[in-house]
């Protein structure tokens, strides 16, 4: 294997300037994720009231937005951040949020779409899993997200769950 480095230009800046602030009032209540730059912030403890919103932050070009929420945030939603890459058009942001069944009458996953800046609800989601209480947050990685998870009926066995940027 060899290595050629002769193409290599130091004479260029490689540092990025944050061109965005966000200033979150009691900033310490929020959970916030990362995905490919983009910082989604949710309200940690408080319960939200219909019409509430979350906020997705763009710190490398300064852009924010706002995304009311569909339904009544609780506090044990759980919510990713990611996407999906299309080749013929371009990188297509999604979030979804998880409503566990402990403070609704049945799981209900919704996504919210950049492009159509919209929520549609998943119907057609079947599954046997319980997030652990501590990995809630998830990890995202080139546009999905995983958890780590067990199955409702044995509680002993950890595994991972993701979610593709896709669906």
């Amino acid at each position: 294997m060899s290595l050629d480095l002769s193409g290599i230009h130091n004479n260029i800046d490689s540092s990025m300037e944050v061109k965005g602030e966000l200033v979150l009032l009691d900033y310490y209540n929020f959970e916030i994720l990362h995905c490919n730059g983009l910082l989604l912030c949710i309200n940690s403890t408080k319960t939200l009231e219909y019409g509430a919103k979350v906020v997705v932050h763009n710190p490398f070009m300064g852009n924010t937005r706002w995304i009311e929420l569909r339904t009544v945030y609780k506090v044990s939603d759980t919510f990713a951040l990611g996407y999906e890459n299309n080749k013929s058009c371009c990188t297509s942001y999604k979030i979804l949020r998880f409503a566990c069944p402990c403070c609704v009458s049945t799981d209900q996953f919704e996504i919210y779409e950049f492009n159509s800046k919209s929520w549609r609800v998943l119907d057609d989601v079947t599954h046997n899993f319980q997030l652990a209480t501590d990995g809630r947050r998830g990890v995202s990685l080139k546009g999905n997200t995983y958890w780590i998870a067990s199955d409702r009926e044995e509680l002993i066995d950890d595994y991972i769950c993701w979610m593709r940027g896709t669906k």
